[in-house]
């Protein structure tokens, strides 16, 4: 299947091509429950065993910044990647000032498409569309008319 991608605004599997070239055979990803991890699960190369800490099922949104954390403290050597969606991501963001008074470096990608996307998807078989959009104005940057 297709996988290479050149769209603006880029698709989720240009975000894992681009992930695969950046970061290392070491990489270890953390992921929770949504359409970012299904996708990352299709689309990511981990190598090794104990590289992909993946929250499991039953959906805990703001699992995953938590989770990194206490990835990254207990190997501080190991290049540690986030992978979130937009909402699991805003789930628990003020963890990130544990991950600072702590100095427990890591990088997150976000994958953001404005939506519950898992939850809207499961719905969509209902024709309901309630209550998944996650989108806002950018009034902070309207350069870029969000």
């Amino acid at each position: 299947r297709k996988t290479h991608f050149e769209n603006v605004p880029i698709k989720p599997q240009r975000v894992y091509e681009e992930m695969n070239k950046v970061f290392g055979r070491d990489t270890c990803y953390v992921s929770t429950i949504g359409l970012s991890q299904i996708a990352a699960a299709q689309f990511l190369h981990v190598f090794k065993a104990r590289n992909w800490i993946n929250c499991g099922q039953a959906g805990p949104l703001g699992w995953t910044i938590p989770a990194a954390l206490g990835v990254r403290a207990a190997d501080p050597q190991r290049p540690i990647v986030a992978l979130s969606g937009d909402y699991d991501f805003q789930f628990m963001i003020e963890e990130l000032a544990v991950g600072a008074q702590f100095k427990l470096p890591y990088v997150h990608v976000v994958v953001n498409n404005s939506y519950l996307g898992l939850i809207r998807q499961a719905q969509r078989a209902f024709d309901m569309d309630f209550c998944v959009q996650l989108a806002f104005d950018n009034i902070n940057a309207p350069e870029l008319e969000g």
